[in-house]
């Protein structure tokens, strides 16, 4: 009765339509390969850990190996994040940059606001290549990037400090002017730049209204907005919905908005407790300085001379008072070498992995070993040693059992001795 009920009110899945493109991608990803390392992503997945299935790096994780800085760090960058996962969505130009994301896959369905360009076709899927060349795993950045506030609730802020304390390029991102929202059926009051406090009364499609004027031509708009009990957001441009649905949390790409165009945002709340907070930002990114980004960060790269699932060598070029940093999650498993001799692993933001150089060109290599391996393996080894112990004495241990039995038995009297006595 179950079943049938289930399927009745929550429907079947076709299990291959989940896995029809596989061998798509694992031609695309044969033919794209240069022998370079590089991440690539779908553009959105149609199961969690979709990008786990195909054939190449990618940035998004679902799993408990999702460390929780690395988690904070991917929220505040402006990813969908959850307790232990996080994924592409809300990526943008900075942080494809900083994660060396080359190409990204669609599916037929998919719809992503992108400055990526078409590469080819692979069956089921189109190819997008990154029009940004140099990318690397690994950047030279300013020391100064330790006063980086990368826990603001605000992922503009956090990207914008990115580049202004590791490179000193400033307002990548250009943060509008919001006007307090039109409601209904509930109150609100700002409370920080960006948050309001918000007491429900009743659920309706125009709870919380933003009317965010234009007022110059924006070449790549995007949205932000961070609230639970926000039911369904509306993104419109002068009447014209962009996108909508259950959207919080994630950066919003809404593409090229004119002078003079309106921006309306409008929430509908899930009113599933009396009251609660919404954050919303909007900001137009400023491609003239993200050109200087690039041109600061692929000046000085991590060139990988040698890779493994757990070493990676190669070589960079240090300025002063610089570190490396790596896009890899940091790990006390990690060992790094600086021009053969240990270096002490630092981290940047909590979650990725980085090394202070002195200036000059410097060969580094990184070596993981889980932690608790090598105890493990000794452990390992000492249990093989007693078991192999254990096989080589069963012989003998065989024979004096075999051995007591036999005296034992000849010590018990027999019936006939026992009647003798």
């Amino acid at each position: 009765v179950t079943s049938v009920v289930g399927f009745e009110h929550i429907g079947q899945i076709s299990v291959p339509k989940f896995f029809s493109g596989t061998e798509d991608v694992e031609e695309a990803a044969r033919t794209l390969d240069d022998g370079s390392f590089y991440r690539s992503e779908l553009a959105d997945g149609k199961m969690v850990n979709e990008n786990a299935w195909y054939p190449f790096q990618a940035v998004g994780l679902f799993g408990s190996t999702a460390t929780n800085g690395m988690v904070k760090m991917m929220d505040s960058l402006g990813f969908y994040t959850g307790a232990n996962e996080y994924l592409y969505q809300g990526a943008t130009p900075v942080t494809n940059l900083l994660l060396d994301v080359r190409y990204i896959y669609y599916h037929p369905e998919d719809v992503l606001n992108t400055d990526f360009v078409y590469k080819d076709t692979f069956g089921d899927f189109d190819v997008y290549e990154n029009p940004v060349q140099g990318m690397s795993i690994g950047y030279m950045i300013n020391d100064s990037i330790q006063e980086w506030f990368y826990e603001s609730a605000y992922p503009f802020r956090v990207q914008n400090e990115f580049c202004a304390y590791g490179y000193g390029i400033y307002d990548i991102f250009s943060v509008l002017d919001i006007p307090d929202p039109a409601v209904n059926g509930c109150t609100a009051s700002r409370t920080n730049d960006g948050e309001y406090y918000f007491e429900y009364g009743e659920s309706f499609d125009d709870n919380m209204v933003f009317t965010i004027p234009v007022e110059e031509d924006m070449e790549e708009l995007y949205i932000f907005y961070d609230g639970t009990q926000v039911e369904n957001a509306e993104i419109a441009v002068d009447g014209t919905i962009v996108t909508q649905g259950d959207i919080d949390s994630y950066m919003l790409p809404i593409g090229k908005v004119e002078k003079g165009s309106t921006l309306m945002v409008r929430f509908k709340l899930k009113g599933e407790t009396p009251d609660g907070y919404v954050r919303l930002s909007a900001a137009d990114f400023q491609t003239p300085l993200f050109e200087s980004l690039v041109k600061a960060m692929t000046a000085q790269t991590f060139e990988i001379e040698e890779m493994t699932d757990r070493h990676i060598a190669g070589r960079v070029t240090a300025g002063e008072n610089q570190k490396l940093l790596f896009s890899i999650p940091y790990d006390a498993g990690w060992e790094i070498l600086v021009d053969g001799e240990p270096a002490e692993s630092e981290k940047i933001g909590n979650a990725f992995l980085a090394v202070s150089l002195m200036p000059g060109e410097h060969q580094v290599s990184l070596i993981f070993t889980p932690p608790g391996f090598v105890p493990g393996a000794w452990l390992s080894v000492g249990c093989l040693g007693i078991y192999i112990l254990v096989c080589a004495l069963s012989p003998f241990i065989r024979k004096k059992r075999l051995e007591w039995e036999s005296r034992k038995n000849s010590e018990i009297p027999t019936d006939e001795e026992l009647e003798n006595l």
